[in-house]
């Protein structure tokens, strides 16, 4: 991969990143991403959603298997409600 296309997606990806944990925060959750270092690790560069009021995870299970994409998608799929402006 080209040092150019490398860093346009890495920048791409820090910018859906920030998108989809603003949006998130909006609607009172929080995107916590997988912490491990091993890629051996199921989860290794996966993400999650969590409801810290409620303290219990709302998407991408235990073992962090949603994307960006995934969760960007949930998020736009969730019923709005009074907290949740997109």
């Amino acid at each position: 991969m080209p040092i150019d296309t490398a860093y346009e997606y890495a920048k791409n990806e820090a910018r859906l990143e920030g998108r989809v944990r603003a949006k998130a925060r909006r609607c009172g959750l929080v995107v916590r991403k997988c912490r491990s270092r091993n890629p051996q690790w199921p989860g290794y560069g996966g993400f999650r959603i969590m409801d810290l009021f409620r303290n219990c995870i709302m998407a991408g299970g235990q073992h962090y298997s949603f994307s960006l994409q995934e969760i960007e998608a949930w998020l736009d799929d969730r019923p709005r409600d009074g907290d949740c402006a997109r």
